[in-house]
């Protein structure tokens, strides 16, 4: 369960949105009710691999490459969605120090406090994969895109996390060199860029290992991601108390609320490319539910 914030900008701007008249949006209508499902009218210019809903209102989605090396030179990987009129803007993505677009596929994402979309990692080589260290944000009220201090390390399908006090996490994904990642690192500010934790995390987290913000400060890990958990099952991270001196590693735990999930979602098998999220309304006791469904195994 996760407690209710006090944030509500996303969930006015969605209330917004979902108030405006049929426009053959892909938006599930409805009041107290069950919703409906809309297929839109006109379809998006890239691979939407990736998606978040802006305070704007607009969707962006970002794919760069999109699981095609042919593509690894796109210089729009990247649509912005007006939902109002179903029109797609395409920013241009920004080079890496080598002159080339950086390849955000398989990249993570979270949102900065001022609202504008982190974008870590991405697609460094193919077959094998590879991380970059790459690390960009997408301003909503500029519409456009700007380069932030690298990762410490390559991250190929990590997962990014924003933490209670403002301060960013990014755990797991196959590093610059293939290898699984097991060092976190967190992002303290923008312009000091990136603190790695030369500490590991007790249990192999894998790629896009979905995460969740506890109300405690803990982070909870509902068993999905990528290739299915590979015998990390769901269970409670504890971060350091002074994240900055790293003296112990982000210990995890199969707590009392990992098992409770574990034995109401009848998680009997790894939740390969399942898709997880938070209710978009809170219980009668203030909580939100948790919600995860599917797989690709």
């Amino acid at each position: 369960m996760i407690q209710e914030d006090s944030t509500t900008t996303l969930h006015d701007q969605t209330d917004t949105l979902q108030n405006q008249p049929d426009s053959s949006t892909l938006i599930a209508q409805g009041g107290g009710g069950l919703g409906s499902w809309q297929l839109l009218s006109y379809s998006s210019p890239i691979l939407p691999c990736h998606a978040a809903l802006l305070r704007t209102g607009k969707v962006f989605f970002f794919a760069g490459s999109g699981n095609d090396p042919d593509n690894a030179e796109e210089t729009k990987g990247s649509a912005l969605l007006d939902l109002s009129n179903g029109t797609f803007s395409r920013p241009v993505t920004p080079l890496d120090i080598a002159g080339f677009p950086v390849d955000i596929f398989c990249a993570g994402q979270t949102f900065l406090p001022d609202g504008r979309l982190l974008v870590g990692g991405g697609t460094l080589f193919y077959d094998p994969f590879a991380g970059r260290l790459d690390a960009l944000a997408f301003d909503p009220s500029t519409e456009k895109w700007t380069t932030l201090p690298s990762m410490t390390q390559g991250r190929w399908y990590p997962t990014l996390v924003t933490l209670g006090d403002g301060k960013l996490l990014a755990v797991s994904g196959l590093d610059e060199n293939g290898n699984l990642s097991r060092n976190p690192e967190f992002l303290y500010d923008t312009t000091n860029g990136w603190t790695n934790c030369s500490q590991k995390t007790t249990s192999s987290l894998p790629m896009y290992a979905h995460l969740f913000l506890l109300d405690d400060g803990k982070i909870f890990y509902s068993g999905g991601d990528f290739y299915g958990y590979g015998g990390v099952s769901p269970r409670i991270l504890s971060l350091p108390t002074v994240p900055a001196s790293f003296t112990k590693p982000i210990a995890t735990a199969f707590a009392e609320k990992a098992r409770d999930w574990l034995a109401r979602s009848k998680l009997q098998q790894p939740s390969c490319q399942c898709a997880a999220t938070t209710s978009p309304r809170p219980e009668g006791n203030g909580y939100r539910r948790g919600e995860q469904w599917g797989h690709g195994n």
